[in-house]
């Protein structure tokens, strides 16, 4: 895509404001990610107008040689998580030039693991030898953090 992330520096917990772009179409069936994963539903009150539904994001990478493609998908169902539907498609532009850039402690292999869900809008995950947090992530700029040994359990 050629875009530089635009990285702001937060207050002092070090947590940087990430960009995402917004994908003008969803992804297509294929090629399958390499990962995908699920945070916590959040269901909805049930309403008169409304039927109960509910949503989710997910996680998604595409490995393209020694690079990785990160995107967030908010998915939106309803009824016992009947007919689902992404409302929302966004590239989460994290990538070793920004790492390097912000965070060059901890620099290594290439690559991206999802560790855990902490709830529906912040989960850990590793890349490039280093271990972050990501919260916020319905916003446009979600917040990365660098995640030390004693942050880690």
């Amino acid at each position: 895509m050629g875009m530089s992330a635009n990285v702001l520096a937060e207050n002092e917990t070090k947590s940087l404001s990430i960009d995402t772009v917004t994908q003008a179409q969803v992804r297509l069936s294929f090629p399958f990610p390499s990962l995908l994963s699920t945070g916590p539903y959040l269901w909805y009150k049930n309403t008169k107008d409304m039927p109960i539904k509910g949503h989710a994001f997910r996680i998604a990478t595409f490995s393209e040689e020694s690079q990785y493609q990160i995107f967030i998908e908010k998915v939106e169902f309803g009824d016992d998580g009947c007919c689902l539907d992404i409302i929302d498609y966004r590239q989460l532009i994290i990538n070793e030039e920004l790492l390097r850039k912000h965070f060059p402690k901890y620099i290594g292999q290439h690559g991206f693991k999802l560790i855990r869900w902490i709830n529906s809008e912040v989960f850990e995950f590793e890349a490039y030898g280093g271990t972050y947090q990501l919260t916020n992530i319905s916003d446009e700029k979600p917040l990365i953090k660098e995640l030390t040994g004693k942050s880690l359990k």
